[in-house]
């Protein structure tokens, strides 16, 4: 629902009250279409996400992406935002499937 764990997401879980909690898993952010994953710009709940680790002012993160064999494809450290946007980027280059066209259905497989 926040596009992709780690990074902000490794923060605003363990610092935020029970308001923040309600709001971050309440009907208005998980049923907007861009709270999915691999889509982080206009997503509601990596933008709260975000908006928590600014207010604490995180300086530092390590972050880690795996394959689907819990391997490790590569280590992220330094400053949370773009640690964690590099992780991304190296993780979404594995996992997206382009895909070319519309369809009427598509089957996939989570595992």
């Amino acid at each position: 629902m926040t596009g992709i764990s780690g990074g902000r997401k490794s923060i605003c879980p363990g610092l935020v009250d029970v308001k923040t909690i309600q709001r971050f898993h309440g009907v208005e952010y998980l049923e907007d279409p861009k709270a999915d994953n691999l889509i982080l710009d206009g997503n509601p709940c990596h933008e709260e996400a975000i908006e928590v680790a600014q207010t604490v002012g995180v300086d530092f993160i390590t972050n880690v992406t795996l394959d689907k064999d819990m391997r490790i494809t590569g280590v992220f450290a330094g400053d949370w935002e773009k640690a964690h946007l590099e992780a991304y980027r190296h993780m979404r280059g594995y996992t997206a499937v382009p895909v070319d066209g519309e369809y009427d259905i598509v089957l996939t497989h989570g595992g």
